[in-house]
């Protein structure tokens, strides 16, 4: 819990600079592969996940899953093979997965006891020879990405200055 506990990463770093660190997080690796997704499929709701598709003039949006996934309410879970028949349309996007999928709860709990700040966890699942799986974009809160298969090439860009503060 040491970065967590200094000054100077809360106060100069943490949302202000993009950092990437170079080594393997241990509890990370390997963590969850597909053939984890299989065996935990059952725990995550559908109302969760989402496809990251590519819209016309370069941008990007979440859809739903596609209408031939039957969901009855929002505690319906997911199987496996049908997020592998959605990969076809994008990258899939388990929101919340460390909520829901205990090796994900591990990696958020170790996070959190490292940097002693909540985490919320995604997992994003790219169908191979996928040139992209999202353009570049800012998100709107702080993110650790972690990658536990497969490669992909990560750019990281210092965050967008803030909003100027609304006239009192």
């Amino acid at each position: 819990g040491e970065l967590g506990k200094s000054e100077a990463f809360a106060q100069r770093l943490w949302a202000k600079h993009p950092f990437k660190l170079s080594l393997p997080i241990d509890v990370a690796v390997d963590s969850f592969r597909m053939e984890d997704l299989k065996k935990h499929a059952h725990d995550y709701p559908y109302f969760y996940a989402g496809i990251g598709t590519l819209v016309d003039g370069g941008g990007w949006m979440m859809a739903k899953f596609e209408e031939t996934v039957v969901m009855e309410g929002r505690e319906d879970c997911m199987k496996a093979e049908e997020v592998e028949g959605q990969l076809a349309k994008g990258t899939v996007a388990l929101n919340s997965a460390g909520f829901f999928i205990r090796p994900l709860a591990v990696i958020c709990n170790a996070l959190l006891e490292v940097l002693q700040l909540p985490v919320w966890l995604n997992v994003y699942i790219t169908a191979e020879g996928k040139t992209m799986s999202a353009p570049p974009h800012t998100d709107k809160q702080d993110v650790i990405a972690v990658q536990t298969q497969g490669s992909k090439r990560w750019r990281v860009f210092a965050p967008p200055p803030p909003p100027p503060s609304p006239p009192r």
